[in-house]
């Protein structure tokens, strides 16, 4: 599934908001 990368990226946005 693409990189791992992108899945910890979403993830700490989503903490964000």
């Amino acid at each position: 599934m693409g990189s791992p990368q992108i899945s910890i990226l979403q993830n700490a946005s989503s903490s964000r908001l």
